[in-house]
């Protein structure tokens, strides 16, 4: 299963439960709505979107669901440079 990782510009980490639920590392953009999370996709998953071309996001949020978005980097400091700052980054 993929797993969340630390990236640089992280500023803010949501607290799991301790043992279903880990912590979530993130950037939260300061005055604005995104928070940003980085997953690392095993060997076996990264075979099957090559194989595949799918990703599937769940959001355990019962009836509401907020606006997401799936991507490279990137793609995803492209999506939020209009709602505010961006994460300072360690390569080009």
């Amino acid at each position: 299963m993929a797993e969340p990782v630390t990236f640089p510009g992280v500023n803010f980490t949501f607290k799991g439960d301790g043992d279903a639920i880990g912590d979530l590392a993130v950037f939260r953009q300061p005055n604005g709505p995104a928070n940003v999370s980085c997953w690392q996709l095993t060997a076996d998953e990264i075979a099957e979107v090559n194989r595949t071309g799918c990703i599937y996001l769940t959001v355990m949020s019962g009836r509401m669901l907020f606006p997401n978005f799936v991507g490279g980097e990137r793609e995803t400091r492209a999506m939020i440079a209009d709602t505010g700052q961006l994460w300072e980054r360690d390569h080009a």
